[in-house]
């Protein structure tokens, strides 16, 4: 029985979150299918070596690299290879440790990203950091500052009109209690990889009534170089068939009861420039507003539009 290496961990640290994957032989430069979610890098072992596993505060060997086979790897702390499912090597002489480029490592991985909250007003919004071409990430900035400005602008409008009506309603001595005014923008980021990134942006506000309302804005880049994307272009300008494509797939829907849909607004779906869509592992959805397709319960319906719909 081999003797279990002696290195005993930082508190807290993390280890072994991907899956192991026996070493292959090694190669040169990086296939397309090498590089995986989360992968870091490689080793190639320039001599038989053991493959270890956490058991306590240390490690014992549970298997071996022979020389010349590649793993992939995860994570490099502590003086240790992470090669998936909590198994690990010696980061020393006895490996060769290669990084993919960064340019690829961002099409697999995806761009990194920071939350910004604006000074003056509920606002948060994206911002950029890390990548490959500098340029492309100022401009990617850029178009969602100028975003999140636009909402910053649009609290302060709405405060101003909370003011102004809060103090006709106390001069009407209306019966019922005021309501406070709301407003808030936040945003998700649906996708971010080949060099694609969606970022949705929600616009939220309520100024009387039974309930606010919610504002789906999308913005779709080309992390490459920064460019945005047309949906039009992106569908070829198969609009008509996207449009029946989406109309039927929110019929389905409707039918399995996933959500309620006002039958004659299918027929006024408007595929264009201005529809709000996103990147997606099969093609891209489309993102319908409030009321447009059914009722406020509904929220947003989405549709998902395989690439084959309109290759």
């Amino acid at each position: 029985m081999k003797k279990a290496l002696p290195i005993v961990l930082a508190a807290g640290l993390a280890f072994g979150a991907m899956p192991y994957e026996p070493a292959a032989a090694a190669s040169s430069g990086w296939t397309n299918n090498e590089l995986k979610p989360g992968q870091i890098g490689r080793v190639t072992a320039i001599q038989d070596i053991s493959v270890y596993e956490k058991s306590g505060t240390s490690f014992k060997a549970v298997s071996s690299l022979k020389k010349g086979q590649v793993s992939r790897v995860y994570t490099n702390r502590n003086g240790l290879f992470g090669i998936g499912g909590g198994k690990f090597v010696k980061a020393d002489g006895s490996v060769a440790y290669e990084t993919p480029s960064k340019s690829r490592y961002e099409a697999v991985n995806g761009i990194k990203s920071i939350k910004i909250t604006a000074k003056d007003a509920p606002v948060e919004y994206p911002q950029m950091i890390g990548m490959n071409n500098k340029n492309a990430e100022q401009s990617i900035n850029a178009v969602i500052l100028r975003q999140a400005n636009q909402h910053v602008e649009n609290y302060k409008k709405a405060k101003l009109q909370e003011e102004k009506n809060k103090q006709q309603w106390e001069k009407d001595g209306k019966p019922y209690p005021w309501k406070p005014y709301e407003y808030k923008a936040s945003y998700e980021i649906h996708f971010n990889k080949n060099h694609l990134l969606s970022v949705v942006v929600y616009e939220y506000q309520y100024m009387g009534g039974a309930h606010g309302m919610t504002v789906a804005k999308t913005l779709n880049f080309n992390s490459l170089n920064g460019s945005r994307f047309d949906l039009t272009t992106v569908i070829k300008n198969k609009t008509s068939v996207v449009k029946n494509y989406a109309a039927a797939d929110l019929r389905n829907q409707s039918n399995r009861n996933q959500t309620a849909i006002f039958p004659d607004a299918l027929k006024e779906i408007v595929i264009d420039s201005n529809r709000e869509w996103t990147f997606h592992n099969k093609g891209l959805k489309l993102i319908f507003q409030e009321y447009e397709v059914g009722p406020y319960s509904s929220g947003m319906p989405e549709v998902i539009v395989p690439m084959s719909v309109y290759q």
